[in-house]
C-alpha cells in the first residue's frame, strides 16, 4: 500500500486520510489520449507526406524538416492564441489539434539528428546553418499569452503540441524495393527523367502498409509523450519543462539509433517507419520546445529560457550521436 498522511479539512476539522502519491496521469484521460493518439496520426501522416512530395539529399540543407517545423510553430501560435482569446469549442479540441496534429507534425528529434549527421559528413557549415536557422525561423509570434496548468491539454500542464518528427532517415546503402525515392533504373529507350527528380505523388507511390506503420508508430509516440510530460511536470514545481525535454531527448537518442542502424543495413524500411517516423516522430516536439521556451521568456524567466534551449539542443545532439555510436558498435 502507498503512503498515507492524514490532513485536516477545513470544513469539518475531520482527519481524512490521503494518499502521498500523485494520481496515475492515465487517470481520467481516456477521451484526451484517444484525441491525442488520433491527432498524432493525422499529424505524422502531414510530415511523412510532405518527405514524400519534397526529398532532399543526404548533403543537403533539410528543408523539408525545416519548413515542417517553422510552419508548425506558426500553425501553434495561432491555435493558442484563438484558444486563449476566445476560450471556446470543445475540451478536447487543444489536445487533438495542439498536442496531436501539430505535435506529430514538428519534430525535435529529426532536427537533431540532422545537425549531427551533416557535421559528422563534414558539412559543419550546412548543420550549424540547420541549427541557427529553425532557431529563428520557428519561434512562433505567440504575444503575452498566460495560461493555467490546469487548461492545457484535457488536464494537462500546458498545450504540449509536441514531437514529432518529418523524419528523414539515411538511406541504405542497399537499393530499398520499398523506398519510392530510390533511383529507378531505366529502362532501354526510356526517355522519362529518372524518379530522384521528380517529385512523386505519395498518394499513388507510398504503399499503404508504409502508412499503417507510420500511423500504428504516431499513435503510440504522441499519447507516450503526453503522459510522460504529466508524470514528469507532476513531480517537482518548478517552471522549467522537464517533461518535454525529457522526451525529446529520448526520442533523439531512439532516433539517432535508428539511423546509425538504417546506415548500417541492420534496420528494415519497415522498422524505420514505425520507430523513426512514427513513434520518435510523435514522441518529440519542436513546437512545445519552441512554445515554452518564448513563454518562459515573456513570463521574465529569461535565463530558464536560454538554459532550455541550450540543454535541449546540447543534449539532444549528444543523445543522437551516443545512438548513431551505439548503432555502429551494435551493427559494424
Amino acid at each position: 500500500m502507498g503512503e498515507v498522511r492524514i490532513e485536516k479539512t477545513t470544513e469539518t476539522g475531520i482527519g481524512a486520510p490521503v494518499s502521498a502519491r500523485p494520481p496515475a496521469p492515465w487517470r481520467g484521460q481516456l477521451p484526451v489520449l484517444a484525441a491525442v493518439a488520433a491527432g498524432g496520426a493525422l499529424g505524422a501522416c502531414a510530415r511523412y507526406g510532405a518527405a514524400l512530395l519534397w526529398p532532399t539529399g543526404a548533403a543537403a540543407f533539410p528543408w523539408t524538416t525545416f519548413w515542417v517545423n517553422v510552419t508548425g510553430c506558426a500553425a501553434i501560435g495561432v491555435l493558442m492564441a484563438v484558444i486563449t482569446d476566445l476560450r471556446a469549442g470543445h475540451r478536447l479540441v487543444r489536445p487533438f489539434l495542439g498536442t496531436g496534429v501539430l505535435g506529430g507534425f514538428t519534430t525535435f528529434s529529426t532536427y537533431v539528428v540532422d545537425v549531427e549527421r551533416l557535421t559528422g559528413a563534414g558539412r559543419a557549415t550546412t548543420g550549424l546553418l540547420d541549427l541557427a536557422a529553425t532557431m529563428l525561423g520557428a519561434s512562433p509570434p505567440y504575444g503575452r499569452r498566460r495560461t493555467s496548468p490546469a487548461a492545457s491539454s484535457g488536464g494537462g500542464r500546458h498545450d504540449d503540441p509536441g514531437p514529432a518528427p518529418a523524419v528523414r532517415l539515411a538511406v541504405p546503402s542497399r537499393p530499398d524495393p520499398t523506398d519510392w525515392s530510390a533511383r529507378a533504373r531505366r529502362r532501354p529507350g526510356d526517355r522519362r527523367p529518372p524518379r530522384d527528380r521528380v517529385p512523386q505523388r505519395p498518394w499513388r507511390q507510398g504503399e499503404f502498409v508504409n502508412w499503417l506503420l507510420v500511423v500504428a508508430g504516431a499513435a503510440v509516440g504522441a499519447p507516450l509523450r503526453y503522459l510522460t510530460d504529466r508524470a514528469v511536470q507532476s513531480r517537482h514545481d518548478t517552471v522549467f519543462p522537464w517533461g518535454t525535454f525529457t522526451v525529446n531527448v529520448v526520442g533523439s537518442l531512439v532516433l539517432g539509433l535508428v539511423t546509425g542502424a538504417v546506415v548500417a543495413d541492420g534496420m528494415s524500411s519497415g522498422a524505420q517507419l514505425l520507430i523513426g517516423t512514427g513513434l520518435c516522430g510523435a514522441l518529440t516536439t519542436y513546437s512545445t520546445f519552441s512554445y515554452e521556451t518564448l513563454r518562459l521568456a515573456e513570463d521574465g524567466a529569461r535565463f530558464l529560457a536560454a538554459a532550455n534551449v541550450v540543454a535541449s539542443v546540447v543534449a539532444g545532439l549528444g543523445a543522437a550521436l551516443t545512438g548513431a555510436a551505439l548503432a555502429q558498435a551494435l551493427w559494424t
